[in-house]
């Protein structure tokens, strides 16, 4: 279903509108945050996602209202559906996957990369471990030596190809990788406190208020030193 661009304004106001009323909250989330420069001197954020990023129905007018906050200049790239080895369905398809996406944004001059991957990965390789690996390296050697903050995926399912006992899976494999690639930052998502009333959508999968939240946690990564 695609959005008018009327509809897509009206929606953006709403959500910035939202996002920045909860800005307190999202502040507590977030702690050792900063909003003078990225860990590492990073002067372009990348962000990579799936449909957890994407909109209408992700966090990215979220994560795009967040890095005007801060300042940041920014290079945005999420579709529905999208894995690190699968191309997508939604906003930016006719980029790719996930690896040809972090490629576009090293081209773009980002100097750090949000990766917010995962969920797809998890479901279509029905959490196979060795699979699970070699993609999560594909990713990072798509990335060189840029740094990197990988968003850990999570779900509210208990069975299914999405269920979280396979993102658990994935969360366990991108966490190993971190002493395969000096360049590359855990933040696990699915540590957030899920306090806000409708979290989740009635999916079990994506995010309604929980958006919010995850859009500042996603562009923060980029603003706190070490994994979390």
């Amino acid at each position: 279903m695609h959005m008018t661009t009327l509809s897509l304004r009206r929606s953006r106001r709403k959500w910035i509108a939202a996002g920045l009323s909860l800005a307190a909250l999202a502040g507590m989330l977030t702690l050792g945050t900063t909003t003078a420069s990225a860990a590492g001197g990073c002067h372009k954020v990348g962000v990579v996602g799936d449909s957890l990023s994407d909109y209408p129905g992700g966090a990215r007018l979220q994560i795009e209202a967040d890095l005007l906050l801060r300042g940041m200049p920014y290079y945005i790239n999420t579709s529905n559906g999208r894995s690190i080895r699968t191309p997508g369905t939604g906003t930016d398809a006719r980029t790719g996957n996930g690896i040809q996406a972090i490629v576009l944004a090293r081209r773009s001059g980002a100097d750090c990369i949000i990766i917010a991957l995962g969920g797809n990965d998890a479901a279509k390789r029905q959490a196979d471990r060795r699979l699970l690996s070699m993609d999560i390296d594909a990713a990072m050697a798509a990335a060189g030596p840029t740094k990197v903050d990988w968003i850990t995926p999570s779900s509210n399912l208990k069975a299914g190809p999405w269920a979280d006992s396979k993102m658990a899976v994935f969360r366990d494999e991108v966490s190993r990788a971190e002493a395969r690639w000096p360049n590359l930052d855990v933040n696990h998502w699915e540590r957030v406190p899920q306090i806000l009333p409708l979290w989740w959508s009635n999916d079990n999968l994506h995010l309604n208020t929980g958006n919010f939240v995850r859009g500042a946690f996603t562009v923060s990564s980029a603003f706190t030193m070490g994994s979390r």
